[in-house]
């Protein structure tokens, strides 16, 4: 595999093992960071089953993210390793391939309007860039999944819907054409699944057409914002599953079939933008007697993720979803945000829950377009939460927005983020962000089909912020975000607790 020329982008030099490690069973992740490194790690394994005991000349390489260099991912080439019952040093990686976990289902990111609409902006020279970029799997990050929203979303120009008909509710007026995606986001799609054809998609509403929710105290119904606790009319909740069936259908006419689903953005948050508040048993009732058997119906290939908002609540909306709708929910979907919960730890979440259920992380973002060192300071943080993610049970990670302007838009609600590729101000090019890089770190290594295996990580504190992972090989130990949105706390049982993601 050679490594991809220097571009106006910059040159992004991959790894390229050796024809033996190309095809060994294992491979060693570590998370890495900054001119020096975090000091965690996470082994996945890619093979389907439990693998036999270590030999000690099974191959295995480290890749690093280095700030400022060259080459942002590479190998670190003096790591070596060998099978030993006891370390030899007081720091030490510990890898067990006999302990086999969940299997990886990939990583990816958001076709929004918003990107979709950059996009399309740029030559076809520059769009191919893009899809190699992120779709590649020898020479980008490889991603694997795409979100798609179902209506417009903050991160679209304006509102919209493909059943604007007031009260139709046989959705006999539904667009099954979905006109107003066929503009851009579908050709991004369609763009994507020319480069990786294994392409997994899911949707996500954000709300429904606005005659289909409650009104406010106004008397008006809108698809920005929500009333408490449930926006959605219990009269349309038919309605409003047969507008998902609909609208897979409607997709799938565009030869781009659907994967999986979640119910509800973030149905936790009224948001100015669009939005449907959905307590636990409201989402639990809706899929057990009217979307569950709908896409049973219509689309038993699509799986069904609840909740999908931040790791607090995840507990409460899994086990209610779990035990009243059991029969139809494949999964419980997670944001990156919290508020001090830790409702996403392995262990609790397979003891209470189910183990044939899968937990998926399927949004992140973080605000406004970072610059300079807090630019890497945020791909630190991806690189924490992906580490934490993969280490609790979820089979992979979904950024937010694959692309932005220079402003972090355009959002019809102010709401600018940052993402991983970011338009130039003349709109003819784009600069590559850092999280880019830490989300490669991982993708590009742990393919669909991988699965996690046992580590322990043993670090010696000599000094205040300094590790010895392996002999004569410095690394410093950052927090995965300096800024003052998030805070550090020692737990009870010895953890270091992030707080303060928002």
């Amino acid at each position: 595999m050679a490594s991809p020329p220097p571009t106006e982008y910059g040159a992004l030099h991959v790894y390229e093992p050796p024809a033996s490690s190309q095809r060994t069973s294992y491979k060693l992740l570590l998370g890495l960071a900054a001119t020096a490194t975090v000091a965690t790690a996470a082994v996945m394994s890619t093979t389907p089953s439990a693998a036999p005991a270590p030999e000690p000349t099974r191959p295995l390489h480290v890749v690093e993210s280095v700030y400022g260099a060259a080459e942002q991912v590479r190998r670190v080439p003096h790591a070596s390793f060998r099978t030993s019952v006891t370390p030899a040093h007081g720091s030490y990686i510990a890898v067990d391939t006999t302990q086999v976990f969940q299997e990886i289902q990939g990583f990816g990111g958001a076709f929004t309007e918003a990107a979709a609409l950059h996009f399309h902006k740029l030559s076809p020279k520059v769009q191919a860039e893009i899809l190699r970029l992120y779709f590649d799997a020898e020479t980008g990050v490889g991603y694997t999944i795409g979100r798609v929203p179902m209506n417009s979303c903050d991160f679209s120009p304006a509102s919209y819907s493909f059943a604007e008909v007031a009260n139709d509710s046989r959705l006999e007026n539904f667009d099954m054409n979905v006109t107003h995606d066929q503009a851009t986001i579908i050709p991004f799609l369609h763009a994507a699944q020319a480069v990786q054809p294994a392409l997994k998609l899911f949707l996500s509403p954000w709300s429904p057409p606005a005659w289909m929710k409650l009104p406010d105290a106004m008397g008006q119904r809108s698809m920005t914002s929500s009333v408490e606790p449930n926006g959605l009319d219990p009269a349309h909740r038919a309605t409003w599953a047969h507008y998902f069936s609909k609208f897979i259908s409607g997709y799938k006419a565009q030869g781009l079939p659907f994967w999986g689903l979640t119910p509800q953005n973030e149905p936790l948050f009224a948001a100015p933008w669009e939005a449907c508040l959905c307590t636990a048993q409201a989402q639990a009732d809706s899929i057990a007697g009217f979307l569950g058997p709908q896409l049973r119906t219509d689309h038993p290939e699509v799986k069904i993720m609840v909740y999908d908002f931040i790791r607090d609540a995840v507990t409460d909306y899994a086990s209610v979803n779990y035990a009243h709708a059991s029969e139809y929910v494949d999964g419980v979907a997670t944001h990156w945000y919290t508020m001090g919960g830790r409702e996403l730890d392995g262990v609790k979440y397979l003891q209470e829950l189910n183990v044939t259920h899968h937990v998926d992380p399927t949004n992140c973002n973080c605000p406004n377009v970072a610059t300079g060192t807090d630019a890497w300071f945020r791909g630190q943080r991806y690189a924490h939460d992906i580490l934490g993610n993969l280490n609790n049970w979820a089979v992979g990670w979904v950024d937010w927005n694959l692309m932005l302007d220079h402003n972090g838009g355009p959002n019809h609600l102010a709401n600018t983020c940052d993402a991983p590729l970011i338009l130039t101000p003349d709109e003819k090019s784009f600069t590559i962000q850092p999280m880019y890089y830490f989300i490669k770190h991982f993708s590009r290594y742990v393919p669909p089909g991988s699965h996690r295996v046992g580590v322990e990580v043993h670090a010696k504190i000599e000094a205040p912020g300094a590790v010895n992972l392996y002999t004569d090989y410095p690394a410093g130990l950052y927090a995965c975000d300096a800024s003052g949105r998030q805070a550090w706390t020692r737990t009870a049982d010895d953890k270091l607790q992030v707080t303060g993601t928002t």
